[in-house]
């Protein structure tokens, strides 16, 4: 879904959401979320998965999506397939999304149990067609406190944490993610940091 969202100088509010429900790729078995959306020439996109970094544009009045690139990439993640995540924005030559991965394995906050783990990360991608991915995290984003706090009933044992949206400046970068899919948090990131400690991908396309 996506909507129109509007802001009179005190409130926000939303127009009535519009489904896409015709795209490449769709799948009636599977949920889709956490698209990708960024802006090119004013223009809506929306990147719908990482690997291969798929990019659609909405048909804008109707319940299309056209894929206008997908290309692939290889890197040294290993926590768990990359998935979307926050929105992408420009920031220099390029754009930059945090995304989120899940995997299954025993650590030191499941008390060594082998269970889901959700982990954060941030991936770069051109500015440009075919939005190929540049650079991505080697390692999750995590800080002091991210995967110990107050328990919560869920549905199944697990240890969360999902980006949501970010902002950012010259310097810095704030990360409002979920904890738990309970709390909200920020983290701010030092911006120069991050893009040091990404690395650069083999790029491929069609």
């Amino acid at each position: 879904f996506i909507t129109q969202a509007n802001f009179n100088g005190v409130e926000f509010s939303i127009e009535h959401p519009r489904a896409f429900l015709y795209f490449p790729g769709e799948n009636s078995t599977q949920w889709e979320r956490n698209w990708i959306p960024f802006v090119y020439n004013n223009s809506l996109f929306l990147a719908t998965q990482l690997s291969p970094h798929r990019i659609l544009r909405p048909a804008l009045g109707s319940q299309k999506c056209e894929e206008v690139a997908s290309s692939n990439f290889s890197s040294s993640w290993i926590w768990g397939n990359p998935k979307t995540g926050t929105a992408a924005h420009p920031d220099g030559d390029r754009y930059l999304a945090l995304f989120h991965s899940i995997k299954v394995m025993p650590s030191i906050h499941s008390d060594g149990k082998s269970i889901q783990h959700y982990f954060m990360g941030a991936y770069t991608f051109e500015d440009h067609p075919p939005f190929r991915v540049t650079a991505i995290s080697k390692a999750p984003i995590i800080g002091n406190h991210f995967y110990h706090g107050p328990e919560y009933t869920m549905c199944k044992p697990c240890r969360v944490v999902f980006p949501c949206g970010f902002v950012f400046d010259k310097e810095f970068i704030w990360v409002v993610f979920g904890r738990q899919d309970h709390e909200v948090w920020m983290a701010k990131l030092d911006k120069k940091g991050l893009y040091n400690s990404m690395e650069p991908c083999n790029l491929d396309s069609k």
